[in-house]
């Protein structure tokens, strides 16, 4: 299915060796395997402080961050931040590709 199509794509794009991925590179290859559209947040400002400017992280990427949170895709940490840099495990890629996967085929579904 779509799911193991998915997660056999993000081992193959991993550079690491392992089999974990980086928070950031989970979210940017769900939106790019699914050709899934995100919203520009470029005047609004981030739900999570450690996304958007000086963080490291792309502005294209933090976008799809922003856009998979609210969505119902991904949440962050208690501490009210994302991790883009934490990594995952293939039981969290699991999960997070799980809710792409449902969110964005209830999207193509609807009429």
């Amino acid at each position: 299915g779509l799911v193991l199509t998915i997660l056999e794509v993000i081992d193959g794009e991993l550079d690491n060796g392992t089999s974990s991925a980086l928070r950031w590179e989970v979210i940017q290859l769900g939106f790019e395997i699914l050709g899934a559209e995100y919203t520009d947040y470029s005047d609004t400002e981030f739900t999570f402080p450690d996304i958007g400017d000086g963080s490291g992280v792309y502005d294209d990427t933090s976008d799809m961050i922003q856009t998979a949170y609210d969505l119902g895709i991904i949440t962050g940490y208690p501490d009210g931040s994302f991790g883009p840099f934490n990594t995952v495990n293939r039981a969290e890629m699991f999960k997070i590709i799980t809710l792409f996967d449902s969110v964005f085929s209830q999207v193509e579904g609807a009429v």
